[in-house]
């Protein structure tokens, strides 16, 4: 009866542990499939749908043995400027998991490299919009200055106007009071 027992245990472990090789061939085989989806998604520049191929991969199979190469071909993805849904933010998330992996040296180098970069252009992304609101800015004051100019110099177009009726008010004027006087004296 132990024999029985002990049978059914090692029995039961064997096909167990031979289940678990087959949700692991699965995964590795379901992996594969959307890698190859993937990548001729990527060779026909369907940008987008690559991208999506590949962070099925990254997210949902992780102990894949493609998970590096899925993580790191969506950054690129990412990253390529042909892509019309280039994203620097999902693409330095991408980097960093692929930072997190026990990578090979070049390809460490590399992906530091380029979160570097990518962090470069985003604080340059930043000053040129600060730049870009101070010129905002600056043109409105300028607008506005113009305007004000504009109106005094039609003020100040109206004012000499008055000026120059006045003046010409005032010579008659005198010269009423020359006629005046002139005839006082007669």
């Amino acid at each position: 009866m132990k024999f029985v027992l002990l049978f059914c245990g090692v029995a039961f472990l064997f096909l167990s542990g031979c289940s678990t090789l087959g949700v692991d061939a699965d995964t590795e085989a379901r992996a594969a499939y959307h890698m190859m989806v993937a990548d001729s998604l990527k060779q026909r520049q369907e940008f987008a749908q690559a991208a999506l191929e590949y962070q099925i991969v990254s997210e949902h199979y992780p102990s894949s043995s493609a998970y590096p190469d899925a993580v790191r071909n969506a950054a690129l993805v990412y990253l390529n400027p042909d892509n019309p849904v280039r994203n620097d933010s999902l693409a330095l998330h991408w980097l960093s998991a692929y930072l997190a992996l026990p990578a090979l040296g070049s390809d460490r180098e590399n992906a530091q490299a380029q979160i570097h970069l990518l962090k470069r252009v985003s604080t340059l992304q930043q000053h040129l919009t600060e730049r870009r609101q101070t010129t905002d800015s600056l043109l409105a004051v300028n607008r506005k200055q113009d305007a004000q100019i504009s109106s005094q110099a039609q003020q100040l177009q109206t004012l000499q106007n008055e000026l120059k009726q006045i003046r010409q008010e005032l010579t008659r004027l005198k010269q009423v009071d020359v006629q005046i006087n002139r005839s006082r004296r007669k």
